[in-house]
């Protein structure tokens, strides 16, 4: 229930800051700071945030998993993989020299996801991970598909990955097409 309203109190002063600056970057740098002011010492979190105009994405990653893109052009699948540190593991300027913006410039059939650890990281019984390359081969075999048919494949793998093993984590992840 802790982090639960801890979270809530992250997401109100992420909307605030979010009001008054509008790059990436400056929005984490200014969440960093506010963290230390606002929020419980030793509360810390990874975010990916991304500005989304026509078909660029301006990305900044604070630590969390990179993103896959796949490019319809070139027919692969990479990983998006920036520098950035966690938001609330320091308010001394490492935090901001950690960060670092990447722009994607996208076409049509393009998709981008981005995903909590959980989903990679889901175990079987055998306690074997599902990984990152069964889910870049998800996206790179179905490129075609529309969103939410890619995200009942994904749904669908994992479970059988699964098997009968326990759920650790959450699984979260979001799929955008550029159209």
């Amino acid at each position: 229930m802790s982090a639960a309203l801890q979270m809530v109190q992250v997401r109100l002063l992420l909307r605030f800051i979010s009001d008054t600056l509008n790059e990436p970057k400056q929005i984490l740098t200014s969440l960093n700071k506010n963290i230390f002011k606002f929020i419980s010492k030793g509360v810390y979190f990874t975010m990916t945030l991304a500005e989304v105009k026509d078909k660029v994405l301006k990305i900044c990653r604070a630590g969390h998993t990179p993103l896959i893109y796949y490019s319809s052009k070139n027919r692969t699948c990479n990983l998006i993989n920036q520098k950035g540190m966690a938001v609330g593991l320091c308010s001394n300027g490492l935090f901001e020299s950690s960060l670092e913006e990447y722009i994607l410039k996208t076409d049509t059939g393009d998709i981008i996801t981005f995903y909590s650890d959980g989903l990679t990281e889901t175990m079987n019984t055998v306690r074997s991970e599902f990984g990152i390359d069964r889910l870049k081969e998800i996206m790179c075999s179905n490129p075609e598909k529309s969103p939410e048919e890619i995200k009942k494949i994904i749904l669908n793998e994992i479970s059988k990955f699964r098997g009968y093993a326990e759920v650790h984590d959450d699984i979260t992840f979001i799929i955008m097409k550029i159209k």
